[in-house]
Order: structure tokens, then sequence, then C-alpha cells
């Protein structure tokens, strides 16, 4: 197990791209268990979750069309 923490620890730093799929996957799960927990007890659960499940979507979308996970440096100089 702690050979797979240390090959996915090295994949978190080395690509930009697998980190955000990384992220987006545990925000949508994270909004998904908000989902299944509040179902029950109102359906506010839901709203969490779509609203979570958008926000994060419409993120991940705006930052990739924006090229922010293509691992190169922007120079801020350059014009």
């Amino acid at each position: 197990m702690e050979l797979f923490q240390i090959l996915f620890d090295l994949l978190m730093a080395v690509s930009p791209q697998f980190a955000a799929a990384v992220l987006v996957l545990c925000t949508l799960l994270f909004g998904f268990c908000s989902y299944v927990f509040f179902d029950s007890a109102n359906p506010g659960g839901g709203i969490v979750f779509l609203i979570l499940a958008l926000i994060t979507l419409i993120l991940f979308v705006w930052s990739v069309r924006q090229n922010r996970f293509d691992g190169k440096k922007k120079d801020k100089n350059k014009r």
C-alpha cells in the first residue's frame, strides 16, 4: 500500500493534468456523498450535490481552456 501512495504522490507532483482530474473526481465524490447523506433527511443534499458538481465542472473546463494544466510556466514579462 505504501508503494501505491508513493507512486500516487509522484504522479500528483509530476503531472498537473492528473492532479486536476483527481481533484475534480474527489470533489464530485464529496458532492455525491453529501447528496446521499442529506437526501435521507431533506432535499437540500441534492441541491448541494448539483451546485458542487456544476461549480467543479465549470472551473475544470475553464482552467483547461486557459491552459492552466499544460505544465509549462508562463513568463509574465513576455508579450
